[in-house]
């Protein structure tokens, strides 16, 4: 299989390459970020390997030729399923460079300076996995500039943790303990006290709520 997919990337450079010139809405904008074409054949090569093998498995494809891209199976051609997911990715790239650039996080960036950082910081890396790699980076950015400036209110984390699978729910979040010195009571009865905690303060502010309400000091 590996070897069918080197002969599926060596054909499909050149032909999606004309293809993307073909299309009439491959240079444009998302919001106020350019898009090019040489970023969406990045996205392709990202793609490429996964849509095959969607196609290989989907309609039982046994063996590969120089048509694979442009061959119709039951009203899909493999090289139009590409161009969506690729298209998928790049919106979604510019999207969250948007976000960033609107957050003050990053200054704005033409395709072009994205580019010359890509040949000056990871010239390892493919030119997609770096945008991948920044995506990463800025989500993660966003997400925390976002919590600072607007933090979430009781019900959007109780939605927010409805929302988690089970699994999450036992590992996504950290417990701080207070040591009870003077506690006396029963464990059902500590359990309805906690559950009267104002959660909105910090860790200090609650030690001392308690103290003050709960405890004969």
């Amino acid at each position: 299989m590996k070897r069918k997919f080197a002969f599926l990337t060596m054909i499909l450079l050149g032909f999606f390459s004309l293809f993307l010139f073909l299309k009439p809405n491959v240079k444009g904008k998302v919001n106020q970020q350019v898009i090019t074409a040489e970023e969406l054949l990045a996205y392709g090569e990202k793609n490429e390997n996964k849509v095959a093998a969607t196609f290989i498995d989907t309609h039982k494809i046994s063996s590969l030729k120089k048509d694979f891209w442009q061959k119709d199976f039951a009203g899909k051609r493999p090289i139009d399923t590409l161009y969506q997911v690729a298209m998928n990715d790049l919106i979604k790239h510019k999207i969250i460079l948007q976000t960033a650039e609107d957050l003050k996080i990053i200054k704005p960036l033409t395709p072009k300076e994205e580019k010359k950082q890509w040949q000056q910081k990871s010239k390892e890396l493919m030119f997609w996995q770096y945008l991948d790699t920044e995506d990463t980076q800025l989500t993660d950015q966003i997400k925390t500039t976002w919590l600072n400036t607007q933090p979430p209110n009781k019900v959007q984390l109780k939605k927010a943790f409805e929302h988690l699978k089970d699994t999450d729910k036992k590992t996504d979040y950290s417990i701080e303990a207070i040591e009870i010195t003077n506690y006396s009571g029963s464990v059902d009865e500590l359990k309805k006290l906690a559950k009267t905690m104002d959660l909105s303060k910090n860790l200090k502010e609650v030690t001392n709520q308690w103290k003050k309400n709960y405890l004969k000091v």
